[in-house]
């Protein structure tokens, strides 16, 4: 069987999680999987080319534009694999999966008229794509309740297959500048429904409940323009926070080899997402966790496994910062179901569970 994978997006200067997810769907299937044929599909030629083991796959330039996807007819697959719901509008496959992650644009408010109408349209896309598609791969069981709920798309057409994640602190560490004192830690994009700001404002309210405490917030990721962005910035200025909160840019899985090791607790309390990489990951590098009580966190964080937090309530965010520095059981406790938790989710699993879907479809 040939097997059209699209990879995109890929090469990215600073790749994000989306884009860690489906290159490592990929290498898990291509790894274990010996009997089928990959055409990974790329949108543009990259400045770097993916490598993968074995020699059952090769890859083709697509071109760009914005109906890049409608050459795809001109490479004949079995099976094609999408990793976000936009299908060719006019090129049907008789066979595809869609791989659903999150929908954020479905649950937080618009900023505005233009981007409500850019909303409107995407959604439509979405359902059209969801609807063209022979089976959907959701990353998380809330995903995947979305997917039925607000698009419209039958319970049996949907499959929940988490995805794996790199235990980065097996990697070689690259050193990073970090705060003198201990700190809590934010790691992804800065972007609202990760709900930075939130965290910040709870780091502030935990200083002022516990005075004379050494303790920092340093935040992994990459700031750059817009409104959100200058939020935080005026935030921090504002309430004199520029010294207790180091912005450490973008950090490489290398990098967070290094940054993880010496956190005192990962803090992700996102308003929305499909899944949550750096529970993971924090879990894996034996640090605790405290993240959301709703969305794809909440499903990792199952069993003690994390505290789960309101994402709204600053007070209750800043309450488990305090509970991890002066509780000395519950930390050892978080610590090892973390440790449990993490080892449930594996590519080899991911890449299974696909292709036994991928082998199921009439």
């Amino acid at each position: 069987m040939k097997i059209g994978f699209v990879l995109h997006p890929y090469n990215e200067k600073n790749p994000g999680g989306l884009e860690r997810a489906i290159l490592g769907w990929l290498e898990a299937l291509i790894a274990h999987d010996r009997e089928n044929e990959y055409i990974i599909f790329l949108k543009n030629p990259p400045v770097t080319y993916p490598k993968f083991t074995g020699s059952n796959w090769h890859i083709e330039i697509l071109g760009g534009g914005y109906f890049w996807l409608e050459r795809l007819k001109n490479f004949p697959a079995d099976i094609y694999i999408f990793n976000t719901p936009v299908l060719p509008v006019i090129f049907r496959p008789k066979k595809s999966v869609v791989v659903a992650f999150d929908f954020p644009y479905k649950h937080l408010p618009s900023s505005g008229v233009r981007e409500w109408l850019f909303r409107k349209f995407i959604g439509l896309y979405h359902k059209r794509s969801f609807k063209r598609a022979g089976s959907v791969i959701a990353t998380s069981d809330s995903t995947r309740e979305d997917v039925i709920k607000l698009f419209g798309v039958p319970s049996e057409k949907v499959k929940t297959i988490p995805h794996g994640f790199t235990k980065v602190c097996e990697l070689a560490e690259e050193k990073v500048e970090l705060p003198d004192s201990p700190f809590f830690l934010y790691v992804g994009v800065i972007k609202e429904r990760k709900n930075v700001l939130g965290i910040i404002k709870a780091f502030e309210l935990f200083k002022k409940n516990n005075p004379g405490t050494s303790h920092k917030l340093a935040i992994g990721g990459r700031f750059g323009i817009g409104n959100y962005h200058d939020q935080i910035k005026k935030y921090l200025q504002n309430h004199h926070l520029e010294r207790d909160v180091a912005l450490l840019g973008y950090v490489s899985q290398n990098q967070l080899s290094f940054v993880y090791r010496r956190a005192e607790a990962l803090v992700s309390p996102t308003f929305i997402d499909g899944f949550g990489l750096p529970v993971l990951e924090a879990m894996s590098c034996g640090i605790p966790v405290i993240t959301s009580n709703v969305s794809g966190p909440a499903e990792l964080g199952r069993g003690g496994a994390a505290i789960l937090v309101d994402p709204y309530n600053i007070e209750s965010i800043a309450e488990s910062m305090g509970k991890i520095t002066k509780n000395s059981e519950l930390r050892k406790t978080l610590i090892s179901a973390g440790f449990t938790r993490a080892s449930e989710f594996t590519w080899e699993r991911t890449a299974r569970e696909t292709l036994e879907l991928i082998n199921s479809i009439k």
